[in-house]
């Protein structure tokens, strides 16, 4: 329950930790946006002046500025840099010797995303000193689209997977050898000799690299990231079932939650009241229903099912009833709406559409998270502050758009079958479940891009009927 001083400042009871600590080392506070909950871990950390304290964030604005000057200022908190030696060699200096300019060398460490999974194995010994905080979960496993039959041939010429569908080198020295001769070659000049082998190469060297099947291969990273930390918090909003407690489970890893309540966050009741009020929900007409429904076989707009409304010749009408939808029923300036949609079918759906044309002007430049696992294909690189008002739904990204009041969803995002048949086999959590919490974790993250982040009304339209039934089945209460 919360409470709150007569400052007006939140009361935390920091034995919500220690007692979910006591029945395992990695704990989970499972709480959503607005509950309060990055606000109590970091009060945690002044109040304790822990010292050996490595704190994960996706994103860089939030390593090298946010925690370091402002949540967590004053108690010295240093983070990697670019420069001599890569973020990745500073991490680990960082990690064994402490930050070297303070008199008594604090290990208190903020780092992304990015440079924490690319910690290799010689430091993860380390890692029991620290207090390990992970503010959203880690992108675990990831499918490597670029592999195909020819990499495929390639690389089982050169090693074996073995019986949980790991890849291993039948040489395993030879990486190491060639690798540290680069390093020598880069910490003199400042360059290498990378080449577009390397970062499979390097997978395979650090066991992350799993083929599933001929021409199938995905990367999952080794869970003593973790396991080897003093202990652990992660900070998130639907962990059950997805992909990272699949990850714990499959290597038969206990966890605990947090009591959100003992620790004094806003109750999830209040939070998805507050939710259903603020969200104004517009249906989809006929027309657009009739496109959308699909036919046997094909999941309501599902990548798939795009391609099949594509060689039906059917994006241009989908695309006018998305464009009806913003001018009629939402009323909204064509600046003012951010939407989704598959990124091979934007272009298209411009063309015929208008009113999801716009360009945003943000107070910041966009930022997504830093993360070895972006889907690049998904990925819009646009700099500076102006932005369009297409969005990918399955990048994990700040509330850049939270004075925009107007949010159309035309995507049906799943995960990759390969990745989803191998966590419900190693993991023993249902497929169905694992899917639906993808595809719930993905459009909330989306819609608290805009202003209901902000706890203002905002204008909504699902239209992949599965995905809106997800969302109304999440906002009942009792």
């Amino acid at each position: 329950m919360r409470k709150i001083d007569i400052t007006g400042n939140d009361i935390f009871n920091y034995e919500a930790l220690e007692d979910a600590w006591a029945k395992s080392k990695i704990s989970v506070l499972d709480a959503m946006p607005g509950s309060g909950k990055t606000t109590a871990i970091t009060r945690y950390l002044k109040d304790h002046e822990l010292n050996h304290v490595l704190f994960v964030s996706p994103f860089k604005s939030e390593v090298e500025d946010e925690l370091p000057k402002r949540k967590l200022n004053g108690l010295n908190y240093a983070y990697p840099t670019s420069g001599k030696g890569g973020k990745v060699t500073q991490l680990n200096n960082l990690i064994r010797f402490g930050d070297k300019s303070t008199g008594n060398r604090l290990h208190r460490i903020t780092c992304t995303h990015s440079a924490f999974t690319r910690l290799t194995s010689e430091i993860f010994d380390q890692l029991g000193h620290y207090t390990l905080i992970i503010d959203e979960t880690l992108d675990v496993i990831t499918q490597l689209d670029e592999l195909r039959k020819y990499s495929d041939h390639i690389l089982m010429n050169s090693g074996t997977v073995d019986s949980e569908k790991r890849y291993q080198f039948s040489n395993v020295s030879w990486f190491e050898s060639v690798h540290n001769s680069d390093k020598d070659v880069f910490n003199e000049t400042g360059d290498g000799f990378k080449d577009i082998m390397f970062r499979l190469c390097q997978m395979a060297s650090m066991n992350q690299l799993y083929r599933y099947s001929e021409g199938n291969w995905f990367r999952m990273l080794p869970i003593e990231l973790i396991t080897k930390a003093k202990r652990v918090i992660v900070m998130t909003h639907g962990f059950e079932n997805s992909f990272m407690h699949c990850w714990l489970k499959l290597h038969d890893i206990e966890h605990s939650y947090i009591d959100n309540s003992k620790l004094g966050l806003v109750s999830e009741v209040d939070l998805k009241r507050k939710l259903g009020t603020n969200l104004q929900f517009i249906e989809p007409p006929r027309t657009i229903q009739a496109l959308a429904d699909g036919r046997r076989g094909y999941e309501s707009l599902s990548v798939a099912h795009w391609k099949v409304l594509q060689k039906a010749g059917k994006i241009s009408d989908l695309s006018k009833a998305l464009n009806n939808i913003v001018k009629e029923k939402m009323s909204a300036d064509k600046t003012n709406i951010f939407w989704t949609c598959p990124k091979a079918f934007r272009t298209e759906v411009e063309a015929n559409a208008y009113k999801l044309k716009g360009k945003i002007v943000l107070e910041s430049p966009f930022e997504v998270a830093d993360t070895e696992f972006n889907d690049v294909s998904e990925l819009d690189h646009q700099k500076g502050i102006e932005h369009s008002s297409w969005l990918p739904c399955n990048i994990k990204a700040r509330n850049d758009f939270r004075h925009i009041t107007n949010c159309l969803y035309a995507f049906s995002l799943n995960p990759p079958p390969a990745i989803l048949n191998l966590l419900e086999a190693t993991s023993g959590l249902k497929k169905s479940e694992i899917e639906a919490t993808f595809k719930l974790n993905n459009l909330l993250q989306f819609i608290f891009r805009g202003s209901i982040r902000e706890n203002k009304s905002m204008n909504l339209c699902i239209i992949p009927h599965e995905t809106r039934a997800l969302l109304d089945n999440f906002l009942r209460v009792p």
